[in-house]
């Protein structure tokens, strides 16, 4: 995969573009990896489209699951879990018994 900073996308963009147009390229920059350029095929644009939606939720996925284990949530029993549950519930509960019907 070609790899190209983010200010030679900027000064020579259809230049740079050329350059990777047959297959993916890392765009980067002083934070690191910034995001990818993907090289669209005009005759399958829904499919790319559904396909690239998909990577990104799971990679979305991916990052919130990550997230959790470091939180500690993954250790959440079942039990607690029900119990959260509940309590919200019977916030909820307990808040739409004080809300009171608006007569125009």
């Amino acid at each position: 995969m070609l790899t190209i900073p983010i200010r030679e996308l900027q000064q020579r963009g259809t230049k740079a573009i050329a350059k990777g147009a047959k297959g993916p390229m890392l765009v980067t920059g002083r934070p690191g990896a910034l995001f990818y350029l993907i090289p669209a095929d005009p005759s399958r644009l829904a499919e790319q489209e559904i396909e690239l939606s998909r990577a990104m939720a799971r990679a979305d996925l991916r990052s919130w699951q990550t997230r959790a284990v470091a939180a500690g949530l993954d250790q959440t029993t079942d039990p607690e879990i029900e119990a959260e549950i509940a309590a919200v519930r019977k916030e909820r509960r307990s808040r739409s018994k004080t809300r009171r019907p608006v007569h125009a």
